[in-house]
């Protein structure tokens, strides 16, 4: 995964299926490889202003989108993380919760928990963090490969 701010990102799954997701700061590329198919929106339309789902293009704001409370009395889970519970202000059709766990001396967030209105659960674990790298431009570009069906 890489986030540029402002509205830039790129996440590469391997399983359970291989995917793409890139924001290029204009659409929204989600390429998946075996079906030789990429979904192209527009960035404004996937992501609208105030919704949850911002959280995960790294365009959303914290106190102005959320509710943010910490999950446990103590602050800390037994890895010494701090638990972070994130409420959507406003209805979201996915996300119901967000769960940060946030090292307290990096303030990297080293795992996420996304809670959905159907009930499933999503976690994403986070290692080799790097921040401030200064990450290319060009790594947010994404060009379907010859013979993907580009579908708008």
């Amino acid at each position: 995964m890489a986030i540029k701010k402002p509205s830039k990102m790129r996440w590469n799954f391997s399983a359970p299926i291989s995917q793409e997701i890139v924001l290029d700061g204009t659409h929204v590329w989600i390429y998946q490889p075996d079906q030789k198919q990429v979904v192209k929106r527009r960035q404004a339309e996937a992501f609208p202003p105030g919704s949850a789902t911002n959280f995960l293009a790294g365009i959303g704001r914290l106190r102005e989108d959320f509710d943010p409370a910490f999950a446990l009395e103590n602050r800390v889970n037994q890895h010494g993380n701090i638990l972070l519970r994130l409420i959507p202000k406003r209805k979201d059709l996915t996300l119901t919760r967000v769960m940060l766990e946030v090292d307290p001396k990096s303030w990297a967030v080293v795992r996420v928990s996304l809670h959905d209105s159907a009930r499933g659960t999503t976690t994403i674990r986070f290692s080799r963090i790097a921040m401030n790298k200064g990450i290319p431009d060009e790594r947010f570009r994404f060009v379907p490969p010859k013979g993907t069906a580009v579908v708008e």
